[in-house]
């Protein structure tokens, strides 16, 4: 049987990835002032973000696979914490 926190812990995962989309969708209309860049320049940012982004994941998953889920999110929930 799975600990009471687990659903809460997950869930929370999938909502930052998700609201880290959304930011960067906000952003776009600074970003395309400040960088004096047209609609294909800034689709180019957004498909490199998404690019890095699911990079990321895949790294992670492998890494998860090899080290054990639970202490690859506890090492990257640590990590993101100390980087805020």
């Amino acid at each position: 049987m799975a600990r009471a926190g687990t659903l809460p812990t997950v869930l929370t995962g999938v909502f930052v990835a998700i609201l880290d989309f959304f930011i960067v969708n906000v952003a776009i209309p600074t970003m395309q002032r400040d960088l004096h860049a047209g609609p294909a320049s800034i689709e180019w940012v957004v498909a490199g973000y998404a690019l890095a982004y699911g990079s990321g994941l895949i790294l992670g998953g492998r890494l998860g696979d090899v080290f054990g889920r639970r202490r690859i999110f506890a090492s990257a929930a640590r990590s993101s914490r100390s980087a805020a």
